[in-house]
């Protein structure tokens, strides 16, 4: 395949192209994907408002996988967007009833992730017009820091690839965005995780879990202007995203007594 010409690529790229695929395969050669990481248990959420519940589930997956990469966790705990509600730590933040009625905002999002046991930072995206330009800045250095092997390999041939993602960060990130301002159809609240980033295009690639839309690349800029909205269904409340990792305390011992799924590694 020809060399791509990373600017005349559409503002989405739609993963299952060839242009996606190759933008993924450049990405997993340089250290900067966790796509295989979220692929075993990833699919498009079964229920119409359960996007929040679908990522909180893929996120504390790969945190999983990442902390049995690092030799910190012997098993394994299964999530999905079926049994999250099952889960004591799921009720005690936000009822099934209200999720299926409202589906969940920034807030009860990040309350959700750190009821599991993870580190969460939350970034609600500014709605101050003279703060926009330092807000957009402060999305780039969290994908930085997600994917920081983009930003220290392209560029420098004298550069090593790490084997696996874990070795470079143990942080994953999920954003919480305005379907139409990204241009993929009527406006509504969505959440999904990103799983990669592309520093030659300078595309993050967004798992979306909206049965109706594609797995795609686009752009930071694109997607943190998607972010730059109120969310009416939750108060007006700001839409923004999230970075998180699992908290130390929650490494070693699976909690048990839910339905939830324990394989041994």
């Amino acid at each position: 395949m020809a060399e791509l010409q990373y600017n005349d690529l559409p503002d989405l790229v739609p993963l299952y192209t060839a242009t996606g695929q190759e933008l993924l395969h450049e990405c997993e050669e340089a250290g900067t994907s966790f796509y295989n990481l979220y692929k075993p248990t990833w699919h498009k959420q079964r229920h119409e408002s359960y996007c929040g519940i679908a990522t909180t589930a893929f996120m504390l997956n790969v945190l999983n996988d990442l902390a049995i990469e690092n030799d910190t966790r012997a098993w394994r705990k299964v999530y999905d967007e079926d049994n999250m509600m099952k889960l004591l730590e799921s009720r005690r933040v936000v009822s099934e009833e209200e999720v299926k009625e409202f589906g969940i905002g920034l807030e009860t999002w990040t309350k959700l992730l750190r009821a599991h046991g993870t580190k969460v930072k939350m970034y609600p995206a500014t709605c101050d017009d003279a703060d926009v330009d330092n807000d957009a800045v402060r999305f780039r250095e969290c994908i930085k820091k997600t994917f920081p092997h983009a930003f220290q390999r392209f560029g420098k041939k004298e550069e090593k690839k790490l084997d696996k993602p874990g070795q470079s960060c143990a942080s994953v990130m999920a954003v919480n965005y305005d379907v139409a301002t990204l241009g993929q159809g009527k406006k509504r609240g969505h959440i999904s995780p990103l799983a990669a980033y592309h520093a030659r295009s300078d595309r993050v690639l967004l798992m979306d879990t909206w049965p109706e839309s594609d797995v795609c690349w686009v752009k930071p800029d694109k997607l943190w202007l998607a972010m730059h909205t109120r969310d009416i269904m939750h108060g007006y409340s700001r839409r923004g995203w999230v970075v998180c990792k699992l908290a130390p305390a929650k490494l070693n011992t699976p909690e048990g007594g839910y339905d939830t799924q324990f394989l041994p590694v």
